[in-house]
């Protein structure tokens, strides 16, 4: 026999169970990305583009894309249970944008 054929498949589909997330250390996430997101909200940093769809400035100068329950920045990507710190902007800022005219 070859070695192949005594190999055990992994299953791609199959995770660890997840340990449940630690409440204060997500509300201290929270906090913090809250306090950022108000940041951006107060120095103007948030566009809507339409159709539920924004833009928010980012430090370096450039822009994140934001809609209903995505944004393109990397924190977005690895966040874990709390929303990026530009969706909380959004949320923040949405009832007080206008939206563009079409």
């Amino acid at each position: 026999m070859n070695e192949t054929s005594q190999a055990t498949p992994i299953s791609l589909f199959e995770t660890a169970p997840a340990e449940a997330p630690d409440s204060a250390k997500l509300a201290t996430a929270f906090a913090a990305r809250m306090e950022r997101a108000r940041g951006l909200v107060d120095a103007g940093a948030v566009e809507a583009l339409g159709n539920g769809r924004y833009k928010v400035r980012s430090g370096g100068g450039g822009w994140w894309a934001v809609r209903p329950g995505y944004c393109n920045c990397p924190d977005f990507a690895w966040r874990g249970a709390v929303p990026c710190k530009h969706i909380i902007a959004v949320e923040l800022a949405r009832p007080f944008l206008a939206e563009p005219a079409a």
